[in-house]
């Protein structure tokens, strides 16, 4: 089997975008080649750069505005465990492996697999939240562990709650992760799509955000 790091996940969203005739000054990550890199050769920070045509990974704020679509429960759907079932692979109905997307229900706004499956690298290194009104933010500015959301078919319901916040080394490959890649329409962010990511705040669910968690991933 194959399984992604978040290095990977990043390249990927690179080779995408020249795929798709994005030039290098399109790309929301820059080349690898021109950073410093850490003791494995993968750079050390890879900033994202928002509003370029290029695909990357969705930052945390964007991974949980798009899979709350407003709601402030458990999960998208609701608070009601007996339903999750129906819209993600988790550990009680998935056969103990990971299964194609789109076979279960999608969230309110058409997305599938937002719940279990694979958990999913965000941009964001992981960090505590910070207090007051922001408009895309992207975290920390380093740190040793980036952002895994959404649980997976080997995990509980409690993983796959969307309040759930995983720290994991960007370097970890894991069967139980994967990626989502993200595009910022016309390279360009709208005053209305920011009206909406501030009214939807990180952590907004009725039971907050749980304390950082490291999952013993296989």
């Amino acid at each position: 089997g194959f399984a992604v790091d978040w290095y990977d996940s990043v390249r990927f969203c690179r080779w995408l975008s020249l795929q798709s005739g994005c030039s290098e000054g399109d790309q929301s990550y820059a080349d690898p080649a021109n950073l410093d890199k850490n003791g494995e050769g993968n750079p050390k920070n890879w900033p994202l750069v928002l509003g370029k045509r290029g695909f990357r990974l969705p930052t945390e704020t964007e991974w949980e505005v798009a899979s709350r679509a407003g709601a402030r429960t458990s999960y998208g759907f609701g608070s009601d465990t007996s339903l999750l079932g129906q819209f993600g692979w988790f550990q009680e109905n998935s056969g103990k492996h990971v299964h194609p997307p789109r076979e279960l229900r999608p969230s309110l706004r058409g997305v599938f697999d937002q719940h279990g499956n694979v958990f999913e690298w965000t941009h964001d290194w992981f960090a505590d939240y910070e207090l007051g009104e922001a408009v895309d933010p992207q975290g920390a500015l380093s740190g040793p562990f980036r952002v895994f959301r959404g649980g997976s078919w080997d995990y509980d319901a409690a993983y796959c709650r969307l309040a759930n916040r995983n720290a994991v080394a960007p370097s970890v490959r894991s069967f139980a992760g994967g990626f989502r890649v993200a595009l910022s329409p016309s390279g360009a962010s709208s005053p209305e799509a920011a009206q909406v990511r501030r009214a939807e705040p990180l952590g907004g669910g009725t039971e907050g955000a749980t304390a950082e968690q490291r999952p013993e991933l296989p």
